[in-house]
């Protein structure tokens, strides 16, 4: 099966891009994520910046604006599904306890007692680092409309002299 070519909006690969903000935030990647940012190595928050500021330098005032609405259309998107995984993860956690205390009785065997605390706590880990992924997605969001913003109150002031 071939892998389509996919076009990004507004020139913005959400994995790249991902990438290319953690490691700017110090985190340590694997060949496989370094292999995929290429160049794009900066130490720094400022760095980072730069790059963003130098990559839509070129784009007009409307297009920036619509990339602007798009980053809060993200950052909406991705509190919306923290706020979620919140609500969702309490009553989780309840059931989770109220299971665990059940299957611990002795008139059980151990192995499905094993079982079945193994399962619950796989789940409960694929929700808490899809959680914590989400989190930082949002935050590197956050940071782009930041600088996105940046520019565009910084073009609108050279239009006004």
């Amino acid at each position: 099966m071939k892998k389509k070519k996919i076009e990004y909006a507004f020139d913005f690969n959400e994995d790249k891009e991902y990438f290319i903000y953690l490691y700017a935030c110090g985190r340590k990647l694997r060949k496989k994520k370094l292999a995929v940012i290429g160049e794009n190595k900066y130490r720094t928050y400022e760095e980072w910046a730069g790059y963003i500021k130098q990559k839509y330098c070129g784009i007009t005032t409307k297009s920036l604006e619509d990339f602007k609405r798009f980053l809060r259309y993200k950052v909406r998107a991705f509190k919306k599904i923290n706020g979620e995984y919140g609500g969702v993860m309490v009553p989780f956690v309840i059931i989770l306890f109220t299971i665990l205390f059940e299957r611990i009785y002795p008139d059980t065997d151990s192995v499905t007692n094993f079982c079945c605390i193994a399962g619950l706590v796989w789940i409960a880990g694929y929700i808490i680092v899809k959680f914590v992924y989400d989190a930082k997605v949002a935050l590197m969001y956050e940071d782009y409309l930041e600088v996105i913003e940046n520019m565009l109150e910084k073009r609108t002031m050279e239009e006004k002299k």
